[in-house]
């Protein structure tokens, strides 16, 4: 009986997903809704961060066909989103003049793959401004005071928005991922080390701690005119860490400037409860809550399960991990150790597990 009940789970869910017109979503209170109907996001981002970087800066068409697998490979996983990483330098470059422009190939590159998104019914969460390596990194940008990094910010925004508004495939712009506001002078502009990368930027530094609260809601305020200007509809939010839900770019102070909240959310095995309490923070927002960052990496496999099972009736949406094509059996460019590989495997089979029930799960 378990069986069939969740074999029908399975069928409501796929067909839900299967076939549907790729319209856009919008949000309704704390809810997001596509053609009226309640939309849930069951989603995951491309781990392979050296392939990702390489495709939009070069786009050659062995390159095209290997988004193009994996295109296919999260179409039969059954997502309805990615989120795609975006880094500033490959999409922006400053003239001698000084004046900002779009790196064009990046930006056909990206079109890309909305067009292939858009074609196999799967959503975009464009997480934008990311500068998690520092090898194209320009001095003039870390020359600028803050608020002239935000102009750079919001001019990459506004190109997105400008050029791909018309496509119902873009779920929501992302400002940027783990953004933070330092009261330090010479804090460091990026931060949060692992491995060569660096998943932290600060959007503002040196700021008197009586006045950062309000920099926190300028900086959201700048940069969502940005992608308003072009896309009067378009959804935006920014990667938060899950933790930091007070402070200038907690949920308690920009959370009302923002159409969803996306909390990175890791559940533990050092404090098993720790996750959802976090989740309940962020639905007092009182916005929709799509879980932008979670893995089994800090916890384990069936406790990762257990903050699925948990989670998904609160909330709209879990956006998780995968590496490559999606396909374990037969894996596109293995530049990662096998225990590495074989982490986000198991990752990945959780997922598969629970894909039903986050796309329909029980009224909490």
């Amino acid at each position: 009986m378990q069986f069939i009940a969740a074999l029908a789970l399975y069928c409501a869910a796929a067909l839900a997903l299967a076939g549907a017109p790729l319209a856009p979503v919008s949000v309704d209170g704390a809810d997001l809704r596509r053609d009226g109907e309640i939309f849930r996001v069951f989603g995951v981002q491309n781990l392979e961060h050296p392939f990702e970087r390489a495709f939009y800066r070069e786009g050659t068409p062995l390159q095209r066909a290997a988004m193009q697998r994996r295109i296919d490979a999260l179409e039969a996983l059954g997502v309805n989103t990615l989120r795609a990483h975006l880094q500033l330098f490959d999409f922006v470059g400053m003239a001698p003049s000084g004046e900002l422009f779009a790196r064009e190939r990046a930006f056909d590159n990206l079109s890309y793959l909305v067009s292939l998104a858009q074609e196999a019914g799967i959503y975009l969460l464009l997480s934008a401004n990311n500068v998690w390596t520092t090898d194209v990194l320009p001095a003039w940008y870390d020359d600028m005071h803050y608020r002239e990094r935000w102009e750079v910010q919001a001019f990459f925004l506004g190109q997105l928005a400008l050029r791909l508004a018309p496509s119902p495939a873009i779920l929501a712009y992302e400002l940027m991922s783990e953004p933070v506001v330092r009261l330090e002078a010479d804090a460091p502009w990026y931060s949060g080390q692992i491995e060569d990368y660096r998943f932290v930027q600060a959007v503002a530094r040196g700021v008197p701690e009586d006045q950062a609260n309000a920099v926190g809601r300028e900086w959201v305020l700048r940069l969502r005119a940005a992608v308003r200007e072009h896309d009067p509809q378009g959804l935006v939010t920014f990667g938060a860490m899950g933790g930091f839900y007070g402070g200038p770019l907690g949920v308690d102070n920009v959370g009302p400037l923002l159409d969803l909240v996306s909390p990175h959310i890791y559940p533990s095995v050092e404090d098993p409860g720790y996750a959802l309490r976090i989740v309940h923070r962020y639905l007092a927002a009182g916005k929709p809550l799509v879980i932008g960052e979670t893995h089994s990496f800090q916890s384990s496999p069936a406790l990762f399960a257990e903050f699925l099972r948990e989670a998904a009736p609160l909330v709209d949406g879990i956006i998780s991990f995968y590496h490559g094509s999606g396909d374990a059996a037969a894996p596109i460019g293995r530049s990662r150790s096998a225990l590495i590989l074989d982490w986000h495997a198991q990752n990945l089979q959780v997922l598969r597990e629970m894909r039903a029930y986050i796309l329909q799960p029980p009224a909490p």
